[in-house]
């Protein structure tokens, strides 16, 4: 059980992403930019506080997305 465990912890990596939404009048667009990866949750958490600074606009947002790198999940 503790080997499940530790193999989904470390198949489990952590996107801090900054995001944009673009509305125009027949158009949506979204941007975004990949700005570092986590091993640990908590470090994306920690690190999207400090980045929040760069959110300037209510169209804008950042995130910490969790990817399961497992093959298949």
């Amino acid at each position: 059980s503790s080997n499940l465990c530790a193999n989904r912890r470390f198949s489990m990596i952590w996107l801090l992403v900054w995001l944009q939404m673009s509305v125009g009048e027949t158009t949506s667009t979204m941007s975004y930019y990949h700005l570092d990866t986590f091993s640990k949750k908590e470090d994306c958490l920690r690190e999207l506080k400090k980045a929040r600074i760069l959110v300037s606009t209510p169209s804008e947002t950042m995130d910490c997305i969790m990817i399961d790198r497992r093959q298949g999940g």
